[in-house]
Parts: C-alpha cells; structure tokens; sequence
C-alpha cells in the first residue's frame, strides 16, 4: 500500500499521466458520493457490510486510488485491500477536504 497526496494525484490525472488501467474508488458512504466525487470514480462504501464482498470481485493486479473525506476510512479500506492480494493499491492523503 502506497501514500499520495490527493492534490499530487489530480495534477497526474489532469495530465494522463496515470496507468490507462487505474481505478479510482470513493469509499465513503453513497450520499457523500453523490454529493461530489472525482472524475471516474466508483462508489464502494468501506463502512458497508457488503465492501470485502464487492472488492474481492475486481482485478487484484489493477491499480486502485482510494479516497474518502479525510483520508482515514480509505487509508483502512487501502489496508483491507492489500492484506487480501491487492498488489497496487494507493491511499490518496486528504481525501476530498483537501479540494
């Protein structure tokens, strides 16, 4: 599991300079999502009973970018990711307070 700063993440994605295959999962609850998220994002809320089922069913060699509203419950969905298989998974640090 890796730290980026949620700023340093938008720059690289307004440039394209991600991997063609990254995804971006907003991991707070679905009314925090529909309010505002990033470009592209997924919605799969890490406080839902349901989160461990819905991420073992993606491709664990993808990169994922995770973010919330602070960086803390995706920091935690980050971890559960990676004990699991996930072999790129990227915590974006501030999440959505930072915008």
């Amino acid at each position: 599991m890796k730290n980026l700063p949620i700023e340093e993440f938008i720059v690289l994605q307004k440039k394209g300079a991600l991997p063609m295959d990254a995804v971006v999962i907003d991991v707070r609850m679905d009314g925090e999502y529909d309010l505002e998220h990033l470009p592209h994002a997924i919605n799969i809320d890490v406080s839902h009973p349901n989160f461990m089922h819905a991420v073992q069913k993606l491709d664990k060699t993808k990169p994922y970018y995770l973010y919330c509203a602070s960086g803390g419950r995706s920091q935690v969905a980050a971890q559960m990711m990676s004990a699991i298989g996930f072999t790129d998974v990227t915590n974006l640090e501030g999440g959505m307070m930072v915008l």
